[in-house]
């Protein structure tokens, strides 16, 4: 079952846009299956129920004000529950450009088309990295760490769009910084102190930095014939910057004919 909720108002004052939207959405997801199982050599017959119930809840807030076509400035926050602990996690998004080519200094210029900076600042949750490990199933559950975080990605960049001669030049600039918070990893424990002989915890954080740089360029541009240019370069670096230790060397074992089939 899927419900969603959006209420949008804008209003114009002089020369500020301004843009509001609420949103609101709740998914509720439901799985039964009963499995017959019967054995004429054993003379034995066995049934089994299995249920899975998921509810998701999402508060979303966006508001935009743009300022005589110069200055933008954006915001949003995404409110979830995480349903492993219960708790709403707020993920907030800000963003401003700047659109230097409609400044009064380049208002009339011919060469340059468009000239604009950008910055942004984002957080995501990775709710998906969970899958259907984190239900409780009546049967054959899968193990769970109840003091497990939602992974959250806090990505920030810096950018330069621009536009040169009608617009036979044009490119960007991009500077990032991604950090990876909490993510998340299997390991093995001790079998029997859990539904499974293994189970996913958080383990650190991981940064991810670098700079993407693209040219593009028309050498000729005629009726029947052209030819365009593309140019591109990026550099990035992966770093582990935190690794958690309460979980090394644990000591796992393993239960014959598999775990959950008893």
């Amino acid at each position: 079952v899927f419900f969603r909720s959006d209420i949008q108002y804008s209003q114009l004052f002089e020369q500020i846009n301004s843009r509001f939207m609420l949103s609101y959405s709740r998914t509720y997801f439901k799985r039964q299956s009963e499995t017959h199982y019967s054995s004429i050599i054993y003379n034995e017959e066995s049934e089994s129920d299995a249920s899975e119930i998921s509810t998701t809840g999402h508060n979303f807030l966006n508001a935009g004000i743009n300022i005589s076509d110069r200055y933008v400035f954006k915001i949003s926050a995404d409110i979830s529950k995480f349903s492993l602990n219960g708790k709403n996690e707020i993920m907030p998004k800000i963003g401003f450009k700047w659109k230097i080519n409609n400044e009064r200094f380049l208002k009339n210029n011919r060469l340059i088309n468009e000239l604009s900076i950008g910055l942004n600042y984002n957080v995501y949750g990775d709710i998906g990295a969970f899958g259907s490990n984190q239900q409780y199933q009546q049967t054959s559950p899968s193990g769970i760490d109840p003091s497990l975080k939602l992974p959250k990605t806090l990505s920030q960049n810096a950018g330069i769009l621009y536009s040169v001669n009608n617009p036979r030049f044009t490119g960007n600039i991009n500077f990032y910084r991604r950090l990876q918070k909490d993510f998340i990893s299997p390991i093995f424990i001790p079998s029997g102190t859990n539904f499974n002989n293994f189970i996913y915890v958080n383990m650190g954080e991981i940064e991810n930095k670098g700079v993407e740089l693209m040219l593009n360029t028309i050498v000729i541009s005629k009726e029947n014939v052209s030819w365009a240019l593309n140019l591109g370069y990026s550099y990035n670096k992966n770093t582990i910057l935190k690794t958690t230790d309460d979980h090394v060397d644990l000591i796992s074992g393993v239960i014959a004919g598999g775990v959950g089939n008893t």
